[in-house]
């Protein structure tokens, strides 16, 4: 079968759609028609044209000098009159009169339908979920349906999830279905069969890079029986999607061409021209070229200079490589280089953050500016790529046939996931859940090779750092930064349908922006107040003012914010945030492993506190209330857990047999931990949930807790423990004397503490019901489908 790329672009397009370019005023393509005749036929295609916008000068140049395999083309842009929407429809074999005359007609796709109809011209809808002005939405698609018959199947330029969703959904039309389409827009369809569609496809090259990697196929011997097959739908779609990969390697060519045009612009300081210049230049290096290279690595031994250098020197020895392969060698290296500029700033802002000194923090910024002009590329190809996600989610909804629930695809970013803290237990169980049950969940962090261990849940992807410091006041707290650019690969590859967002440090602002580039929901998780935390540990009001206008701002970016405890609902509306982006959190908990356990008998009443050992923790109130209690009554004080303020707890435990500090202890044996204690107490006035409590609740053990915070909504009050006002010494002695006492005098009402405890989370904290409510798409029964897709139903 014959072969034609039928989308490319020559010099002749002038104003690009991309982002980038549009920014430092390129033309849309600096291709020669010549080299797109020459590199086609090198890649196979039988027959070549060139579609220009708006213009077929290139077409024309072309199939004057080559007649026996070229044809005219031309993309025109046509509008919706009723709204003005923008829409690009190839079209083949034209003259110039006929040009012309699409060039009157094209402000009004309805004159233009009618037109290439009358004049039997060849034409093909192409990409067509693109929104080009940003005024598409689904009933322009729906009328798309019946004013054509031929769409293309695959847009070089644009991923696989348009162009596969925009075929699927032309490939499931019926004849009833264009009937009650044209019962509701009283379009007349195209031909006799608009049911079946034909599809062509194009590689939408701008740059030269690409021309015939996408390809239309048709039994064909010379271009009118090509053209005539595109018109009577007897052709197939065949060849490459693009990525945000490939299209930011465009945007670095069309930069580069444009570079060369301009002997003026130096892009970054030279860096972008500097490289750009070695990675699509053909020609062999001269020698004089390989001397000022070997001067310049000598004179700038820094690892930046270093890196272009290698990347330089790849590009020149194998400068004729597979365009894939060369992409991605550049992608990785461009990588590096941007992580070495990112490291540099992190590194000076890290001690500049320290002193809270602004102009030092902005001065290190701008070193990066280096690297965000190389990185830019990749971030808004990314963003184009999943442009008009939305609509696409318009698409499926409409035209899914029966109701059958959907499981999402869920990406979930945290900063914590191997300590202690009752984020990374949590987030470790929902990993390995969701895993043994088939779900598809991603857990993305950032740990060292030494921090991987056999506590992390099989579906993590870890990005290795690139630089990580100590956070002020909280040295055993170490921030680690991933690499952005390489993370990118790891999120294009799972393409998930939301995003979850556990921690606002450098892994949740990942994830915010992969959000946003793939225009998909955010669920931010408040599980910790942090500015209570900075209150109780700094006692620095510009910097928990800081941290509290930071992390506002973070959960307030989300799409929707899910808080631990109804409590922090209030809490938070109170503070700035929008109560109808809000819900509450539901957890649950393996009652399998924590479940009650027999404690050998003594006569000695055990308290235990489990959880990161800090002062925000109120371990200092804990430490004194033990300190009276102990007079009057034989305890016992289990501490398991460690952090920074554990030296304060070896200390107080120095001169005591009666205070056991069990250190860090592997999750899996907390059960055996609760079940040598009598009561569970868990003082803090910062936690939003507390899972130790809820562990301590299912294995039976009564716990007493603070009243502000949200552990308090885990436990009961007066049935399954007790709820003391916050770091108050009388209501807490009580109550721990209360239960001291009952211990004593009554053990069967004590033990009826631990029965509801248990009985209370088996009833209100299922993971499987959990896991469920997030995981699985149902249908909206509120919200009623298109009019149109509910007919296709019947």
């Amino acid at each position: 079968m014959a072969q034609a790329d039928l989308h490319c672009h020559s010099k002749f397009s002038k104003h690009p759609s991309e982002w980038f370019l549009q920014r430092i005023g390129t033309a849309e393509s600096y291709t020669e028609p010549d080299f797109i005749y020459e590199t086609a036929k090198s890649r196979g295609m039988d027959f070549v044209t060139v579609t220009d916008h708006n213009c077929i000068d290139a077409s024309v140049y072309l199939n004057e000098k080559h007649p026996d395999d070229t044809f005219t083309g031309v993309e025109s842009t046509v509008y919706f009159p009723e709204d003005g929407c923008k829409m690009h429809i190839l079209v083949y074999g034209l003259n110039h009169k006929q040009f012309d005359m699409i060039q009157k007609v094209r402000r009004d796709i309805y004159q233009f339908r009618d037109y290439i109809k009358e004049q039997k011209l060849a034409y093909s809808v192409a990409h067509a979920t693109f929104s080009v002005n940003g005024r598409l939405a689904l009933h322009h698609l729906e009328k798309l349906m019946l004013l054509f018959d031929v769409f293309e199947g695959i847009n070089g330029g644009r991923g696989k999830l348009h162009n596969t969703t925009w075929v699927k959904t032309l490939e499931s039309l019926t004849p009833l279905a264009l009937e009650n389409l044209y019962s509701r827009y009283r379009i007349e369809p195209f031909s006799d069969t608009p049911w079946i569609k034909g599809f062509t496809a194009g590689s939408d090259d701008h740059a030269g890079l690409f021309l015939g990697k996408t390809y239309t196929l048709a039994r064909a011997a010379t271009p009118q029986e090509f053209v005539e097959s595109i018109r009577h739908k007897e052709c197939r779609h065949a060849g490459r999607y693009s990525d945000f990969h490939s299209l930011a390697f465009t945007v670095y060519k069309i930069a580069h061409d444009f570079s060369r045009t301009k002997n003026s612009v130096n892009f970054a300081g030279g860096l972008f021209s500097k490289i750009t210049n070695y990675i699509f230049e053909q020609d062999k290096p001269s020698l004089m070229e390989r001397i000022k290279l070997k001067g310049f690595k000598m004179k700038n031994p820094g690892r930046i200079n270093q890196l272009i250098v290698e990347l330089i020197q790849e590009m020149q020895n194998e400068s004729f490589i597979n365009i894939e392969r060369k992409l991605n060698k550049v992608y990785h290296k461009a990588s590096d280089i941007s992580d070495e500029y990112f490291r540099m700033m992190i590194s000076h802002m890290s001690k500049d953050i320290e002193k809270i000194n602004m102009e030092d923090i902005y001065k290190s910024v701008t070193t990066a500016l280096p690297a965000i002009f190389l990185s830019i590329p990749f971030f808004s190809s990314f963003r184009q790529i999943y442009k008009d996600r939305e609509l696409i989610n318009s698409l499926n909804e409409s035209y899914s046939y029966g109701s059958a629930p959907v499981r999402k695809r869920i990406l979930w970013f945290t900063d914590t996931i191997n300590d202690l803290n009752g984020v990374s237990v949590t987030l470790r169980t929902i990993g390995k859940m969701a895993h043994d049950k088939g779900y598809d969940l991603k857990i993305v962090s950032c740990l060292t090779p030494e921090e991987i261990d056999h506590r992390l849940p099989p579906n993590l992807i870890n990005l290795t750092p690139i630089e990580s410091f100590k956070l002020p006041y909280y040295e055993k707290i170490t921030v680690k930064v991933p690499s952005v650019i390489r993370a990118l690969e790891e999120i294009y590859d799972f393409e998930p349908d939301e995003v979850f967002i556990s921690t606002p440090g450098p892994v949740g602002l990942l994830g915010l922006l992969a959000s946003r580039l793939l225009s998909v929901k955010s669920t931010g998780i408040y599980h910790t107040d942090f500015t209570k935390e900075a209150k109780e540990i700094t006692h620095n009001d510009s910097l928990t003012n800081l941290v509290e206008a930071y992390t506002r701002w973070f959960f307030d970016s989300v799409t929707e914010l899910k808080t631990t405890s109804a409590q922090y609902l209030d809490y938070l509306e109170e503070r700035g945030i929008s109560r109808s982006k809000m819900s509450v959190f539901r957890r649950g908990i393996d009652a399998r492993l924590f479940c009650p356990m027999d404690k050998r008998p003594d006569n000695v009443f055990t308290l235990c506190y489990a959880g990161r050992v800090s002062q925000d923790k109120n371990i200092d109130f804990l430490l004194n209330l033990f300190a009276e209690l102990e007079q009057k009554y034989k305890l016992r004080l289990i501490v398991a857990g460690h952090g920074p303020y554990s030296p304060r707890v070896e200390a107080f435990a120095k001169d005591r047999d009666n205070v056991i500090i069990k250190g860090e202890i592997d999750h899996s044996k907390m059960p055996e931990v609760y079940a040598q204690s009598d009561l569970f107490v868990f003082p803090s006035n910062t936690d939003t949930f507390g899972m130790v409590v809820l562990e301590s609740q299912a294995c039976g053990i009564p716990a007493i807790v603070s009243d502000m915070g949200g552990p308090k909504e885990i436990i009961e009050d007066r049935v399954t423990g007790f709820v003391a006002k916050a770091s108050d010494y009388v209501d807490w002695t009580q109550k721990i004397t209360h239960m001291i006492e009952l211990w004593q005098s009554d053990i069967a009402e004590y033990r009826q503490f631990g029965r509801s405890a248990r009985e209370r989370v088996l009833e209100h904290f299922n993971w499987d019901r959990v896991l469920e409510d997030l995981f699985m798409q149902k249908p909206d029964s509120e919200t009623p489908k298109p009019a149109i897709a509910r007919r296709l139903a019947v």
